[in-house]
């Protein structure tokens, strides 16, 4: 089989594949910030440390830029909105219990015209996960791909799962004062510092 290069959003759906801290493949991520925090701190701190695929460069991963929340990737957004739309991930909308965990990133929700502006709304978040083709393409496409399958597997199971049993607030902290130029144009830069 002759390896081709992988790109951005390939490692995008590697991330989604791998387990996490419940130990299933294909284990859901909550929320477009966090999501969006993962693949900045997949693109800055670990993609350079692993030898993923000889043919696939820095000039592969999403572009990031300072925005309202920290580190923003329209990249990173139009990839989960057509993962979406082609059945390789699933979006589900669950209700969160603590304002910490806010999806800052994800688009506002308008009042439906026949609920009363007076019943109390309860935040939500997105809870994004592989659909089984999902599952399919990464195992068929994207894992034949990569160098050294098995340790790369690991260590990326290793971050998700740091960054799915992680508060938002301590993973923007995080993302804040380590790349402070980022921050620069956050709304919410000194809450989260």
């Amino acid at each position: 089989m002759t390896q081709s290069k992988i790109s951005g959003a390939d490692y995008l759906l590697l991330l989604f594949y791998v387990k996490g801290s419940t130990g299933i493949i294909g284990e859901p991520i909550e929320g477009r910030t966090r999501i969006t925090k993962m693949m900045f701190i997949f693109n800055k701190e670990i993609f350079g440390k692993l030898k993923l695929n000889k043919f696939s460069s820095e000039e592969d991963l999403p572009k990031f830029e300072a925005y309202h929340y920290g580190p923003f990737s329209y990249d990173v957004h139009e990839q989960l909105d057509l993962f979406t739309n082609i059945g390789f991930i699933e979006e589900k909308t669950k209700v969160i219990r603590k304002n910490d965990e806010l999806d800052y990133d994800s688009d506002l929700k308008s009042i439906d015209e026949n609920e009363s502006l007076f019943e109390e709304q309860l935040p939500t978040v997105s809870e994004y996960r592989l659909t089984p083709l999902g599952i399919k393409y990464v195992e068929n496409e994207i894992i034949p791909n990569l160098e050294n399958k098995e340790q790369v597997i690991l260590f990326l199971e290793q971050f998700k799962k740091q960054i799915n049993t992680t508060d938002l607030r301590s993973i923007l902290s995080y993302v804040y004062n380590k790349y402070p130029e980022y921050a620069s144009k956050s709304k919410i830069r000194e809450k989260v510092k």
